[in-house]
């Protein structure tokens, strides 16, 4: 067997969501020769996935639209959500860098950003919590000025598209709903039907990219600007060490090995271990009926390579290892299967519950997905609560949809005659099918509506804060998120407690360099984004609550490579 193919950089980076593509673009744009390397076909990671939305306080965005906030307010709420092991340090880090990242991006690349009017945080009934825009959008970007490029991003999720294949934002999704009670909002939806029918008819695709998909292609557009090398199909091997500094990569490409010699290190951005069953077994409760909707290259490829030159993981306890999601699985006829994260679409709606096995509800369901999940976990039994479900009546299936049974006027047929959608004609009927014990749930859902008759629900409170009401339904008073289940046929999804990523990963430092079992940095590695510890400790404040990180550790990670620290003037 011959020798390696080697290739030389400044830089390689491992990986190719969001954090990856940050690192590459901030290197490069410093004068660093980097290539980015990506184990899969395709580019994007669960970035491209994703809602785009990056979470930043006191970025100089909100402040430009008039909107108030500082650093101090942040920490204040951080802490207060995280608890006693809220590392203060590392979150003075992140606020400090993160508001220069987002602006160090926005003006050394494709990548713009735009605020949100009404945005709340997620624990939003929290003193020092904001309303307002500490969450940024990725704004909307033309496909076709990616050219062949535009091939090469890995596509949205079947179930965020439209009329086969039609790209939608939250605003679009927003102006459909009310398409048949606004004319205003009919006739935005109709002009964009027929640009998406133009560019269907014309490119045999939507080359209106908007969030995840967005924010990757406005990357990919600077990536390639930059003269970024770009290497997919090529999962990382082995970390090459030299006189104990990481100096490089080796690389399966074409059923070689090729080896990337790299004068300045190695960023580690391959997306966490979302789909390793080894590493799911140890840290996710009940791993057996887990559902990780991250990219299946997700297999903690970046995790092991830093274990491997005396990387540590952060934590060793049992807090959340994941950013949780409750998430529905359809079994098609053929076999194949689809899941769907239950994020904002329909659990938070008028008319819809959340029942355990013994029908009983357990949650405010219009709470974060992440701590939809946590509630889902079961401390005394040290399990979850497995089987769950989804339950409402026609008229909010109607309204709102559940799960990948959309609005009306979508069919249902092929839903229900797979199963995934389960409908009966009375309360009685549907706990049948759901071996639940009729006379409980019909019980349950008697003092719901009771409650949502009065605008008050007293057991679990869904409606009660800020950030609930702002998932209902804003038409219906006087609480968005309640409304009796009372209109037959009614239906059922089951769901299972799932991720859109993990959160436990390497040990770093300030300056995202990965810290050995001496507590030193093992020199020229870093790790970004989900191959490295969360910042949060395992809380979500707000949308967006990975991605900012994960841009701003990545920014870190690039500046110290390059040699010019944040905060010098060569900047």
């Amino acid at each position: 067997m011959g020798a390696p193919t080697l290739i030389d950089c400044d830089v390689a980076v491992v990986g190719s969501g969001a954090a990856g593509m940050a690192a590459a673009i901030v290197a490069a744009s410093k004068g660093l020769r980097v290539i980015l390397v990506e184990k899969a076909p395709l580019l994007g990671g669960t970035t491209a996935l994703s809602g785009g939305g990056i979470w930043v306080p006191a970025n100089s965005l909100m402040r430009a639209a008039g909107f108030d906030d500082s650093v101090d307010s942040a920490m204040a709420y951080l802490c207060a959500i995280i608890g006693p092991q809220c590392d203060r340090a590392a979150i003075a880090n992140f606020l400090a860098h993160a508001p220069e990242a987002i602006d160090y991006l926005r003006d050394h690349s494709d990548l713009a950003f735009s605020t949100r009017t009404f945005s709340p945080d997620y624990y939003s009934e929290e003193p020092e919590a904001t309303r307002s825009s500490r969450a940024l959008d990725t704004v909307e970007y033309d496909g076709r000025l990616l050219g062949e490029d535009l091939a090469l991003i890995r596509p949205p999720r079947p179930e965020s598209l439209l009329f086969g294949g039609m790209a939608v934002s939250g605003a679009d999704v927003a102006q459909l709903r009310n398409s048949f009670r606004s004319p205003t909002d009919f006739l935005l939806t109709a002009g964009k039907l027929l640009a998406y029918g133009v560019r269907r008819l014309r490119y045999g695709r939507d080359t209106r990219l908007v969030l995840g998909q967005a924010m990757i292609g406005r990357m990919l557009k600077s990536l390639r600007t930059l003269g970024v090398r770009i290497i997919v199909d090529a999962p990382a091997e082995r970390l090459i060490e030299e006189a104990e500094s990481i100096r490089g990569v080796e690389i399966r490409r074409g059923g070689k090995s090729v080896r990337i010699a790299a004068t300045r290190g190695i960023v580690l951005a391959a997306g966490g271990f979302g789909h390793d069953r080894d590493m799911i077994n140890t840290w996710i409760p009940s791993p057996e009926h887990h559902l990780a909707v991250g990219v299946p290259e997700t297999t903690g490829d970046g995790i092991r390579l830093g274990l491997s030159v005396r990387g540590l993981l952060s934590r060793t306890d049992g807090r959340d290892s994941a950013y949780w999601s409750p998430v529905s699985r359809w079994t098609k006829a053929d076999g194949s299967q689809r899941t769907f994260p239950h994020l904002v679409s329909d659990r938070a709606k008028p008319g819809v519950i959340a029942v355990d096995q013994q029908g009983n509800r357990f949650v405010d369901e219009a709470t974060t997905y992440h701590d939809f999940v946590r509630a889902m976990h079961d401390p005394a039994r040290q399990s979850v609560r497995n089987p769950c479900w989804l339950i409402c009546d026609a008229t909010a299936l109607r309204a709102y949809g559940l799960g990948h049974a959309r609005p009306w006027p979508f069919p249902k047929h092929r839903l229900l005659a797979d199963g995934y959608l389960i409908r009966s004609r009375s309360i009685e009927a549907l706990a049948m099918r759901l071996a639940i014990e009729p006379a409980a749930l019909r019980t349950t859902v008697e003092r719901y509506n009771a409650d949502a008759a009065r605008g008050v629900d007293r057991e679990q409170g869904k409606g009660a804060t800020v950030y609930d009401r702002s998932m209902g339904d804003p038409l219906r008073q006087p609480n968005p998120c309640l409304a009796p289940v009372s209109k037959p046929p009614f239906y059922a999804v089951q769901i299972f407690a799932g991720s859109l990523g993990t959160s436990r990963g390497l040990r770093t430092d300030a300056h995202a360099r990965v810290i050995d079992r001496d507590g030193r940095p093992v020199a020229g590695l870093y790790a970004v984004g989900n191959d490295a510890d969360a910042v949060f400790q395992g809380a979500y404040p707000g949308p967006g609550a990975s991605l900012g990180p994960a841009l701003t550790s990545s920014y870190l990670a690039a500046c110290d490579l390059a040699g010019k620290c944040p905060g010098s003037k060569e900047v």
